[in-house]
Formats: C-alpha cells, sequence, structure tokens
C-alpha cells in the first residue's frame, strides 16, 4: 500500500486553529489599502472601517465565501497532456525554481542571470519528470527589473508548453498576460482555458497591499486562477509559534478569498505558503528549518480543511551542494509529499537561500524526488509480489536473478538511480573519481544540447514576442 498521508493537527486541535482564525478575522480583520476593494468588501457586508481601512470579516461571510471556491482548478497546458487538475490532496504536483538572481552554469561558474538563463533554464525544467508547473526561474539582470514581466512571460511561453505560473507587475500585466496567452492558445479565450496562473503576494501580517488588492480583481473578473500567497518569517512577520503562524497566515490568505470570490464568485483560488523563520542568533532567515516544514504540513490540513488546494514551498540555507544541502532538501522533500498538498513549490536546484540556481543541484535534486516517491509508492502485497510460488520453487540455496519473477518486476519494484553513485571504489576510480556534481553537470549539458521543446509554431512564437516587446515598451514610458 502507499504510504500514509501524515498530519501534524488532530481533529480537536485543527478546530481550535480554525476558532482562533474565526477570532482574529471578526476582531482585527485585514488591512486593505484599496478604496475599491473596501467598497467591495463592505457590499458584501463585512465590517469596514473606511478611515482605518480595515474589514473585519465575519464567520458566514467568510463560510459563503468559501462555498463558491470550486471543487477543482485545472491549471491549463498549452497542449492537453500538460493539463493539471488540482483536487485537494487527490495528487500532488511538483514545479521547479523561482525569482534566482544567480546561476551557477555547467562550468561551476557562478553569474548574474540573463535573459538567455532564463531561455536555457525554462527547456531544462520542462525535460525534467518532476517539473510539472514553470515558474519564472531567475530573474534577468540584462533587462529592465521594472516592468519587464512581458519579456519573461513570453519567454516562458515559448520555451515550455506546460502550464506557466507567473507574477504580475500590476493589474495591467495582468491584461497584457491575457493578450499574449491566447496567441498561444490560437487566440482563443483564455477565460475558458488560462493557460496561465497569477501569483499574487499579500503580506503578514494581515496586510493586502494597493496594487496587490488591484491585481486580485482584475484576475477574478477574468477567470485566471489566483495563487494567493504569504510569506510570513516565523518570530519575525508571523508569532514564534508554529499555531500561532498558522491562524495568522490562513487569516490573511482567507481575506485574499473572500475578495475575490465578491468580485467573482466561482474564481479559481489556491492558498500558497513561502515560509522561514528568523534565527534568534543573528536575526537570518532560515527556510530549511524544520518548525517551517511542520507550518507547511499543518497549513495542508487547513487550506483542505477550508476547501482549497494549497502550493507549500521548501528551501534551501546552504550556500553550496554539500552535506547540509542534501540533508536539508531530503528532510524536506519527503515529508511534504506525505503531507498530501496539491503542489509543491521544491525549490528545484536552488541554493544560497534562495538565491541562486544550480544545473548540478537541480540534477541531484531531481533524483532525491524519485527516491523520495519511490518510498512513497510504499510495498504492493499481491500474489505476484509475495512471490510464495517463487520462493518454493527456488527452494534452497538457489538465487532469483536469472527467475522470470525478477525479470517480469524488477523495473516496477526497484527505483533504479539516474546519477547516484552505486559501485564499488575500484570501478569509481577507473571513471576517474568523478562526484555526483560532476555527473550532474554533464548530464545537465546533454538536455541543454538536446531538450527544444516547441510549443508553438513560428508565426506564434514570433507574434508572441513582437507583441510582448511592443507591451513592454508601452508598460516602460508609463
Amino acid at each position: 500500500m502507499n504510504i500514509k498521508i501524515i498530519e501534524v493537527l488532530n481533529e480537536k486541535e485543527l478546530k481550535k486553529i480554525h476558532t482562533g482564525i474565526v477570532e482574529v478575522l471578526e476582531k482585527t480583520g485585514v488591512k486593505v489599502v484599496n478604496e475599491k476593494a473596501l467598497r467591495i468588501l463592505y457590499e458584501g457586508h463585512c465590517n469596514v472601517n473606511f478611515h482605518n481601512k480595515t474589514a473585519v470579516i465575519p464567520e458566514h461571510v467568510l463560510q459563503d465565501a468559501l462555498s463558491y471556491v470550486p471543487d477543482s482548478v485545472t491549471l491549463y497546458g498549452q497542449k492537453p497532456e500538460h493539463d493539471i487538475k488540482l483536487e485537494r490532496g487527490k495528487k500532488t504536483s511538483i514545479m521547479g525554481s523561482s525569482a534566482a538572481q544567480f546561476i551557477l552554469d555547467t562550468n561551476n561558474t557562478r553569474r548574474l542571470a540573463t535573459l538567455q538563463d532564463l531561455s536555457d533554464l525554462t527547456r531544462f525544467y520542462d525535460y525534467l519528470d518532476n517539473c510539472h508547473i514553470m515558474q519564472q526561474a531567475v530573474i534577468p539582470s540584462d533587462i529592465a527589473e521594472s516592468k519587464h514581466d512581458r519579456i519573461t512571460f513570453a519567454t516562458l511561453m515559448a520555451n515550455s508548453p506546460k502550464h506557466n505560473w507567473t507574477w504580475p507587475e500590476d493589474s495591467k500585466s495582468i491584461l497584457d498576460h491575457v493578450k499574449m496567452a491566447s496567441i498561444a492558445l490560437g487566440n482563443n479565450k483564455i477565460s475558458e482555458k488560462p493557460i496561465f496562473s497569477e501569483g499574487l503576494c499579500l503580506m503578514c501580517p494581515l496586510l493586502i497591499p494597493d496594487n496587490v488588492a488591484e491585481m486580485l480583481m482584475t484576475a477574478a473578473r477574468h477567470g485566471i486562477p489566483l495563487f494567493i500567497e504569504v510569506d510570513p518569517m516565523i518570530g519575525a512577520t508571523a508569532p514564534v509559534t508554529v499555531a500561532g503562524t498558522l491562524i495568522m497566515q490562513t487569516a490573511t490568505i482567507l481575506g485574499g478569498v473572500v475578495l475575490a470570490q465578491l468580485v467573482n464568485r466561482g474564481a479559481p483560488c489556491v492558498y500558497v505558503l513561502a515560509s522561514g523563520l528568523m534565527d534568534m542568533r543573528n536575526g537570518s532567515f532560515a527556510g530549511a528549518a524544520p518548525e517551517v516544514t511542520l507550518s507547511y504540513i499543518g497549513a495542508t490540513q487547513l487550506a483542505h480543511h477550508y476547501g482549497l488546494p494549497i502550493v507549500v514551498g521548501s528551501s534551501i540555507d546552504s550556500n553550496t551542494s554539500d552535506v547540509q544541502s542534501g540533508y536539508e532538501k531530503a528532510l524536506q522533500f519527503l515529508p511534504l509529499l506525505q503531507a498530501g498538498p496539491d503542489i509543491i513549490h521544491l525549490g528545484i536546484g536552488m541554493l544560497e537561500q534562495m538565491m541562486l540556481v544550480s544545473y548540478a543541484q537541480a540534477i541531484i535534486d531531481n533524483e532525491i524526488i524519485n527516491a523520495s516517491l519511490r518510498l512513497m509508492k510504499g510495498i504492493e502485497v499481491s500474489e505476484k509480489t509475495m512471490a510464495v510460488g517463487t520462493i518454493c520453487e527456488i527452494g534452497h540455496g538457489g538465487n532469483y536473478l536469472t527467475h522470470s519473477h525478477t525479470l517480469d518486476l524488477f523495473k516496477n519494484e526497484l527505483w533504479i538511480p539516474e546519477i547516484s553513485i552505486r559501485e564499488r571504489k575500484d570501478a569509481w576510480d577507473e571513471r576517474g573519481c568523478k562526484t555526483i556534481q560532476h555527473i550532474a553537470n554533464a548530464k545537465a549539458k546533454k538536455i541543454l544540447e538536446n531538450h527544444h521543446p516547441e510549443p508553438l509554431s513560428n508565426s506564434a512564437e514570433k507574434e508572441l514576442h513582437a507583441l510582448a516587446e511592443e507591451l513592454q515598451e508601452k508598460a516602460d514610458i508609463e
């Protein structure tokens, strides 16, 4: 049977956390620095203080909003085989790295990332079997930082047919994303088949900034999946306790969900979490701490309790591909898979507290994920796998290597690593004593040389890039 889903909150504790969330929303509410959003919340029967820009959300308003959240959310790809259906814990999808500033290329050169790197990394992640959703892997240093998202959006669309989770700069960029994505769909309506989602980051504690509220309302009106995110720092922008952090962060996200449903009932909403904690010894950010993983597991239970699909992240504190990076990745990957979230944003290939992406580390991470997935399969118990007849047939002192039972089942039963070193020391010496990093870099080079997905026709790709340049130039002028 498959490994049982793990939980960190029992039913009684889950109810206590819910009661705390309701109390926060009914007593303190959320601050919404946008007049239009406040007006919508007021008309939706929230208790709004327009002077203080706060909205207190009664429980009946919350429950009414949650009742309109779709039971499932489909994240469409440019091709049907890349469609992903989020159904609250029935299946876990995985996505790769995002928004790194630096890259460690296959020659082990550390440098600022460029737009070409974004193109190459998108093709590279498209190849990996454990990257089901695309995201902007790096922030290109060779284009303007402000309002660059039209160019990067087109780059992702042109280099992978998978669903694109993007971040808008402002509400106008969402409208531009709709125009660009429609080209990839042959000018079909994006509202009927959204091939991208918008990531919207609320602020902790309990704050929906002006521009975020505007973007949230725009995306909701167009039926674009809303990835409503908070990034609490336990002990700094969130309580130092995991339970307190769960209450605060969930109350903040639910404030965004309520606003989205009041704008457009049935707007697809996803609970997104990218946490860390403050190391009390020196004030630094720690994203791979065990308490953070616990908060992700608890948040998964809460999100599913409220009928919301959830994305949980993983982080990395190690500055290099070493023992620390290995145990930090493994101690997050497996428990997160066991928690049963809908999407895990694994930071595949990322190091330096998510500031750098490494090709070799991405290959290594993919290996760790595959090993974790094998553990999740558990032990199959059937007439065939129990092998009683084979055991009796082989009898005493025989071997199973050449038996048909082994030949028939070993590929399904045994995980075969792609890069892990499983050979004697003398054989390893003869091969040049290559480390796993060397092997991973060599594999990454082959992927970059040979994997060239063609999600768009030549005419559509040219039209997409031309429109991106036009829209970017217009945005820069404005």
